[in-house]
């Protein structure tokens, strides 16, 4: 086998192996899905409304590490391995001959993967007493959904930015923290709840974007 030969090889089972973890980061969202709309139905029927913000926050931590993982995979193999795959080449002349090969951004897995996770941590406030609560009665069960429903919110809002328009600046993210924590305050009237959600969003801000950064460097 010749050096070219052999070099090929390698390119063509790096591409195969690519393409299965691709395949099995989607089967793993589907499954999340799955698992999370169950999961939901048996909190709903037993009372437990206000874990579900809880469980979809952590269903949103593994849809975003598995899309984002996705899209680094797949614009590698359309950056190193396109040689290797005649898919790749037409998938390359359909976008510039066709841009409105994908209808809208909104079609995209990731993106209702969010609206999924929002619409059942915002579910209580239609099926139960949660919003009672909120007004009136606040309780500790309640506070912990509303930390959950509005990191959520936060979330949804930066990595869908990230995702569809590939932005990184911190500046936005201490923005939409603002505006997240205004919107609880809005919600509840109380004010150390939004002061609550800014210091963890804050937190988070500053670990992901100065010290994991700094770390990497």
């Amino acid at each position: 086998m010749t050096e070219g030969n052999q070099e090929s090889s390698y390119k063509i089972a790096e591409f195969n192996s690519l393409r299965d973890e691709i395949l099995r980061s989607d089967r793993t969202c589907l499954l999340i899905t799955g698992y999370l709309i169950s999961a939901v139905a048996v909190l709903l029927y037993n009372n437990l409304q206000w874990l579900t913000s809880f469980f979809s926050f952590i269903a949103l931590y593994y849809f975003t590490e598995k899309r984002f993982i996705i899209r680094q995979i797949a614009t590698y193999i359309e950056k190193n391995l396109k040689d290797v795959s005649q898919w790749e080449e037409e998938v390359k002349k359909l976008r510039k001959t066709k841009p409105g090969l994908r209808p809208t951004n909104l079609l995209r897995p990731y993106n209702s993967e969010i609206v999924i996770c929002l619409s059942i941590a915002f579910l209580p406030l239609f099926v139960s007493d949660m919003r009672d609560q909120l007004l009136n009665n606040m309780t500790g069960s309640t506070i912990v959904w509303l930390i959950f429903f509005l990191s959520i919110v936060y979330f949804s809002v930066i990595n869908g930015i990230k995702y569809n328009w590939k932005k990184e600046n911190w500046k936005i993210d201490l923005i939409i923290a603002f505006l997240t924590a205004l919107a609880g305050f809005v919600l509840t009237k109380i004010w150390w709840i939004s002061a609550i959600a800014i210091i963890l969003f804050g937190v988070y801000i500053f670990a992901e974007n100065i010290l994991i950064q700094n770390k990497n460097t």
